[in-house]
């Protein structure tokens, strides 16, 4: 046998199955749910919309912010928002998975955001004949409009001392679909 094909063949039988994948990955998600609740008191933020006008209160770098996060100050009160990604879309400009955000409430009443990362991991690789061709090929989608406003979460805190963030990882076992389909997208 070829050396490629016998490292090919070995990493194929060494990859968990998709059971042992689903096992891992709820145990992931369990493991991080908890750590999350942990924080304190549930607290679910007011959507709200602001003006592209609105005050920038801090942005990436500043106040425990990573790109793509900024809070915004509306009146009296500060106004989180995130355009961060954990993986982007495989075609476009777009992201396919967002950060996932949580809003908890401390016993001295300052607010922890939790950022609930998700770290992917591909295990498994599996070659797809029933998949269209991802990009290219039929009618492009209608380009997305412009946005008038900057959509965010009413923190309910007025002081940037107010908050806190905190990072939770879950690690998450992924089977990566190669497409074998040519064909473009009708």
């Amino acid at each position: 046998m070829h050396r490629p094909l016998l490292a090919l063949a070995l990493l194929t039988a060494c990859a968990p199955s998709l059971h042992e994948i689903d096992r891992h990955n709820r145990d992931a998600n369990a493991d991080a749910d908890a750590k999350i609740g942990a924080t304190g008191a549930a607290f679910t933020p007011a959507a709200i919309e602001l003006p592209l006008s609105a005050p920038v209160a801090a942005a990436a770098g500043t106040a425990g912010l990573e790109p793509g996060e900024t809070i915004y100050r509306d009146g009296d009160q500060l106004v989180f928002a995130s355009t961060a990604c954990v993986r982007a879309a495989t075609c476009g400009d777009g992201c396919a998975i967002p950060v996932r955000y949580t809003f908890h409430r401390a016993a001295d009443r300052h607010l922890i955001v939790t950022r609930d990362r998700i770290r992917e991991q591909i295990v498994k690789t599996v070659e797809d004949d029933t998949c269209p061709k991802y990009c290219g090929g039929g009618t492009p989608p209608a380009p997305e409009p412009t946005r008038a406003t900057i959509p965010g979460s009413a923190l309910g805190v007025g002081a940037l001392g107010a908050l806190e963030f905190r990072d939770v990882t879950r690690d998450v076992w992924i089977v990566d679909r190669i497409c074998t389909n040519t064909q473009p997208i009708p």
